[in-house]
C-alpha cells in the first residue's frame, strides 16, 4: 500500500502516531484510529478491523491530533486495504484546508522533518509499519 518509490513524495512527511477520527457521513463516524504517516498533501491512517471499510474517491472529515495540536480537514481516500493485521489502512489526499489548519498541519509535519534531518531514516519507517501484501 506504501509507495516506496521516496521520489513521488510531494512533500516532507512525519512518521509518528496521531489520533485520527474519520467522519464518512453524518451518520457514520468511525472507530478512532492512527495517523501513522502524515505530509502536507496527505495521510496514511490504519483503523481497527471493526471499522466499516470505505471505497477510494469517498470523502471524509478527518480529525487528527488530540487536544492543543488538533486540525479537521475533508480528505478523499485515494487508496485502502485490510492489511495482514486485519486493520484498515486508508491512504488520504487533503482536499480542503483552512489557513490555520494548514498552518498547525505543516508545523506538525516540518517539526519531526527538522530534528530527524534524515530523510532515509523516515521513508525506511514508512516502509517498516507498512502492512506486507
Amino acid at each position: 500500500m506504501v509507495i516506496r518509490d521516496t521520489e513521488r513524495r510531494r512533500g516532507p512527511r512525519r512518521v509518528e502516531d496521531y489520533p485520527a477520527q474519520l467522519v464518512a457521513s453524518p451518520e457514520q463516524p468511525l472507530p478512532t484510529g492512527t495517523a501513522i504517516d502524515l505530509s502536507e498533501t496527505g495521510v496514511l491512517v490504519c483503523l481497527p478491523e471493526t471499522s466499516a471499510p470505505l471505497r477510494d474517491g469517498e470523502t471524509v472529515v478527518i480529525t487528527l491530533g488530540d487536544t492543543g495540536a488538533r486540525i479537521h480537514v475533508m480528505a478523499e481516500v485515494r487508496r485502502h486495504v485490510r492489511g495482514d493485521d486485519d486493520r484498515f489502512y486508508l491512504a488520504l489526499e487533503f482536499r480542503q484546508l483552512h489557513s490555520d489548519d494548514e498552518e498547525q498541519l505543516r508545523r506538525m509535519v516540518l517539526r519531526q522533518a527538522r530534528a530527524d534531518g534524515d530523510e532515509n531514516a523516515l521513508a525506511a519507517e514508512v516502509v517498516r509499519r507498512a502492512p506486507a501484501h
